[in-house]
């Protein structure tokens, strides 16, 4: 058996064999009943959603805001410190722990104790504040 005996083209089983140019009909009224066939199966329409432009990013509306809850963003500023802020507020969080590295390292008190430990029970006092407040308005703009 040479190459000459195989049939060139699509090789895919589902394709149709190759006869020269390709009969766009026939390919349209296999892709519709392959359509019927798949709402048959599985109840819902296999094309795009109804009333969405084609090229619409969001398929399915916007995204889901939930409230969040006060208790939560205490007890994890409580278990956490300023991480636990993340619960409440992003920007919040990062500015709060850029503001706890970089005031000790510009002055040079890292190695002081008494002010380190301070410095951390108050970050822990304006992350607990910081994080109830964050929590209201964003529960505030929700509503």
């Amino acid at each position: 058996m040479g190459l000459g005996d195989y049939e060139w083209g699509r090789q895919h089983p589902h394709e149709l064999p190759s006869s020269g140019f390709t009969n766009f009909d026939v390919q349209q009224g296999q892709m519709d009943a392959l359509k019927e066939q798949h709402d048959k199966m599985h109840g819902t329409p296999a094309g795009p959603v109804p009333n969405m432009p084609a090229n619409s990013a969001v398929a399915w509306g916007p995204p889901l805001i939930f409230p969040k809850k006060v208790w939560v963003a205490v007890v994890l500023c409580l278990l956490f410190g300023p991480l636990g802020l993340f619960y409440a507020t992003k920007k919040g969080a990062l500015i709060l722990i850029g503001i706890l590295l970089a005031v000790p390292m510009v002055t040079h008190s890292l190695d002081n104790g008494p002010f380190m430990g301070l410095w951390l029970e108050g970050s822990m006092v304006v992350s607990l504040i910081w994080s109830v407040v964050a929590v209201k308005l964003h529960n505030g703009r929700i509503r």
